[in-house]
């Protein structure tokens, strides 16, 4: 490290000063433009954000491959590629990141905008928007009215409500509603809560009645209840 330096201030020698700018300069842009990634709500300077990013990131590179073979100072050549590395990681994890809590927060606005209309629709008896108002409710993290207007959609014989209402009660540990739910939405050919109702009736041992439902469930596609029938590597067909 000593002769790094030494070989720095050598008349003839890439100064110090011009190192330090080679590394800092960029890394100041890219810290200008990480701050255009987490806070611009434009998606166009979004995007140049997330290309200046990279492409800065980049220039670590190219300035320590640079280094390593025109000067030989190892250690502040590595140091490029390590700046470089850590600059596309962290440009990739904000960017995810913000994306991720943008698509969230544009998610909770649109409920917002919504709930109130589908509450009014759901209230004069529409299935369907009892059934996406139930949904949201569900979406939001709010069991007690998803299960509420689940509950009222699949009394109007709403399949998928059915269906919903089947799974939130396996997810309580209700086999007995579950299975009641279920199996009313398997009558109406929903494939998924075929292979629920499979599943089900599978822990309750009734395997010749899961097995019933596991391939009706498979004769619609349904991938889930396909592999229950695909032979098993070691099997011969």
């Amino acid at each position: 490290m000593t002769t790094e330096i030494m070989n720095c201030i050598q008349p003839g020698g890439l100064l110090t000063v011009n190192l330090i700018i080679a590394y800092i300069t960029p890394a100041l842009a890219w810290l200008v433009s990480s701050l255009l990634l987490q806070t611009s709500p434009n998606k166009t300077i979004h995007c140049l954000g997330v290309v200046l990013s990279v492409l800065i990131s980049l220039s670590f590179f190219v300035t320590g491959y640079y280094v390593l073979s025109e000067t030989g100072l190892i250690i502040t050549g590595i140091a490029g590629f390590v700046l470089g590395g850590f600059a596309i990681y962290t440009t990739l994890t904000i960017d995810s990141g913000v994306l991720k809590h943008k698509t969230q927060r544009e998610k909770k606005v649109r409920q917002k905008q919504i709930a109130p209309l589908l509450k009014e629709d759901a209230k004069r008896g529409d299935a369907k928007a009892q059934y996406k108002l139930a949904l949201l409710y569900r979406d939001a993290g709010n069991r007690s009215d998803a299960k509420k207007w689940f509950r009222r959609s699949a009394d109007l014989c709403n399949a998928w409500a059915q269906y919903r209402l089947g799974e939130m009660f396996m997810e309580d540990g209700n086999l007995y509603h579950a299975e009641i739910w279920l199996k009313k939405s398997a009558e109406q050919d929903n494939p998924m809560a075929q292979f629920q109702l499979g599943e089900l009736l599978s822990l309750k041992n009734e395997h010749e009645q899961a097995l019933f439902w596991w391939k009706k469930s498979a004769e619609q596609g349904y991938s889930k209840a396909m592999e229950k029938f695909k032979p098993k590597s070691n099997e011969t067909i």
